[in-house]
């Protein structure tokens, strides 16, 4: 009996746990579902391992077999959580996007950012940017799970950073801010629509554009891209050349 309660409430405390993260998003309902029937599956593994012990031991259950269905559990759990953690359905990441003011290229933006980051090692600083906003993400915890930091340039969203951290910072006049600190090295995506906005908006992880496989190759057709007029990039688009 004391084993068995051992088992329902360890059962408990991961169904819990597992709700509470759910609660941070509401998209991710079918998570809880395909977890209560692992759940099920994993409950009913430790039920024929005991029937199975209790057939050995003659009808009953003695240490050892309280001991052996303790290992099943945590080993049946280890698998179920393993599944969990390696489907990318299930991932809590969210990211950010913002308007990239100021630059017009994706050739512009690594110009700009390997600059940046000669400047921070002959400084001996870290190699990190930073983006200042006023709004702290309420997702923050989300963000942290692997997002990044999506850039719009000319209305198409083409460009990331993996974001590091989120720091909490005050200007000069202490109004607080919130710092999106991120790697500076520019990861080239496919390219995506996006209207303008003002500020920054949250991007789901499946709504964010993949990466382009060769990124060398990507960067530089960014630069060859670069002096085409937009129109041209536009119609180009259209018809897949881009």
């Amino acid at each position: 009996m004391a084993t068995a309660a051992f088992v329902a409430g360890t059962i408990r405390e991961k169904l819990a746990f597992v709700n509470l993260r759910q609660a941070v998003s509401a998209r991710k309902c079918l998570q809880i579902r395909v977890f209560r029937d692992g759940v099920a599956h994993l409950w009913s593994n430790v039920l024929n391992h005991t029937v199975c012990r209790r057939g050995a031991a003659g009808g009953g259950i003695d240490e050892s077999g309280n001991g052996m269905m303790l290992f099943g559990l945590r080993l049946a759990w280890r698998r179920l959580w393993s599944l969990f953690a390696s489907d990318s359905r299930f991932s809590m990441t969210v990211h950010l996007v913002k308007l990239c003011v100021g630059v017009d290229s994706i050739a512009e933006l690594v110009r700009y950012r390997e600059e940046l980051q000669r400047k921070r090692r002959a400084s001996k600083k870290p190699l990190e940017d930073q983006h200042w906003t006023r709004s702290y993400p309420r997702r923050a915890e989300e963000v942290l799970d692997g997002g990044s930091l999506y850039w719009v340039i000319r209305g198409r969203i083409c460009a990331r950073h993996r974001i590091l951290r989120l720091d909490e910072v005050e200007d000069e006049s202490g109004k607080p801010y919130c710092a999106i600190v991120y790697d500076p090295t520019v990861i080239v995506t496919e390219s995506r629509p996006r209207r303008a906005f003002q500020g920054w908006r949250y991007l789901e992880a499946d709504d964010a554009p993949p990466d382009l496989a060769d990124q060398r190759s990507a960067l530089s057709q960014a630069v060859a891209e670069e002096d085409l007029p937009e129109a041209l990039r536009e119609e180009l688009r259209s018809l897949g050349l881009l």
